[in-house]
């Protein structure tokens, strides 16, 4: 049977978007060196509510892929940018569905004991639940937290060379003296989290400018580039929150914003899966980093990633009222 196990892959559970994958690869390939066993990713594309296509597969070796899976009766090929906010999601349509049922079973913990018995390990998106994974666990699945072990590291940077991918985990010839990752697009048009606040989540522009105000700065900030989905319109809230010399990234290819975020002096991130990845190269490369202290009020991220090199800073978020979540929205499908 040890031998059966040992030789068995470690299924992972993955959704989101590309850099919640490419944290999801970096867990597989410590657990896979941990335990010395293969692993497989079984990939489901809407199941946060908003549509995200599979991104990583070039960065796998072909037996490393195990499943795409797609809600069934959802026809996700209609959409046409990531992060598409999910409208007709069964979980959100009036009647009943089994999709429902599996969400009550999650909402009052039933479904812990179902994968306990599967042997499935829910890692919650904490480094501590991560390094307790059994060595013979079957399935692992949730939010996947950075690992900054020097294998692993090398070994996904190897993976991104090899996949023909800019490779954010290069060393910068350039250095950025200021990067701002601003997360709007999904955050502001899915349904507010929170009754204080608009939308899923939008930072408070001024949350920004006061890091900047905090930070010990030992030369000047000569240039400041904004990282986003929505570039223009996070370029308006941080000039009315009292910013100049900002600039957008040259690009919206994801890897070369992961470069750009890498090569930051000083790196401010949102509450996203994609600030945290960059927030390791960025770390990677000597630079600082400053992230929310918690998830909209709850828990602690020093405590869940289990970096204390990182700076936390209590973010807000921008209230219902604000302009940002009437502009451009027409539908919940835009």
């Amino acid at each position: 049977m040890a031998i059966f196990r040992k030789s068995k892959p470690i299924l992972m559970k993955v959704t989101g978007g590309l850099t919640a994958q490419l944290l999801a690869l970096l867990c597989a390939i410590y657990l896979s060196q941990k335990f010395k066993r293969p692993f497989q990713i079984r990939y489901f594309s809407d199941s946060t509510g908003t549509y995200w296509p599979f991104e990583i597969e070039k960065l796998l070796k072909s037996s490393e892929l195990e499943s795409i899976v797609a809600t069934r009766g959802l026809e996700t090929n209609k959409f046409v940018a990531p992060g598409s906010y999910i409208a007709n999601l069964p979980l959100r349509q009036k009647k009943s569905n089994s999709h429902k049922f599996f969400w009550l079973t999650y909402r009052f913990k039933i479904d812990r004991l179902v994968k306990n018995f599967c042997r499935e390990y829910v890692v919650e998106g904490k480094i501590s639940r991560l390094k307790q994974v059994p060595k013979n666990i079957n399935t692992v699945t949730g939010i996947f937290p950075p690992i900054l072990e020097r294998e692993v590291i090398s070994e996904m940077s190897k993976r991104v060379e090899n996949s023909g991918y800019p490779n954010p985990f290069k060393r910068p010839t350039e250095k950025i003296s200021l990067v701002i990752h601003y997360r709007l697009g999904d955050m502001r048009k899915m349904p507010a989290r929170n009754s204080q606040f608009g939308g899923h989540g939008v930072v408070d522009p001024g949350v920004f400018k006061e890091v900047l105000e905090k930070v010990e700065v030992q030369e000047e900030i000569s240039k400041i580039v904004v990282v986003s989905d929505e570039p223009e319109i996070a370029l308006q809230l941080l000039k009315e929150a009292g910013f100049d010399n900002l600039s957008a990234a040259n690009s919206n290819n994801p890897w070369e914003n992961l470069i750009t975020i890498g090569s930051a002096k000083i790196f401010v991130g949102s509450m996203s899966q994609f600030s945290i990845f960059g927030a390791v190269l960025c770390h990677l490369n000597k630079g600082q980093v400053f992230l929310p202290s918690n998830t909209y009020g709850r828990g602690s991220t020093v405590e869940d990633l289990g970096i204390s090199e990182f700076n936390y800073i209590d973010y807000r978020y921008l209230g219902t009222d604000h302009w940002v979540f009437n502009h451009g929205i027409s539908d919940n499908n835009s």
